[in-house]
């Protein structure tokens, strides 16, 4: 499975919801109305997307707010596009 991780930029963490052991803290950048969070994926989840070309996004509750999933560069350039690119390293 999936799992978010530390990135450069990342100004915030987020704290699991009290008494979900099954949901880990999480660190993003946000800034200006948008959240960036990374995920890295275990390896034969690599595989099955460079398979198929697909992930699947699942968000808690009953709506879907407006997201977007990239790459580090293609993230940095969608942000920069806002005017709140992440520092880099």
């Amino acid at each position: 499975m999936a799992y978010g991780v530390d990135f450069t930029g990342s100004n915030v963490t987020l704290a699991a919801p009290p008494g979900r052991d099954d949901v880990s803290a999480l660190h993003v950048f946000r800034n200006r109305g948008m959240v960036v969070s990374c995920w890295e994926l275990e390896p034969a989840e690599l595989e099955e997307v460079a398979q198929t070309g697909r992930i699947f996004l699942s968000i808690m509750g009953q709506t879907m707010a407006p997201s977007f999933i990239g790459t580090e560069s293609i993230m940095r350039e969608f942000t920069a596009d806002f005017g709140i690119l992440p520092r880099q390293a």
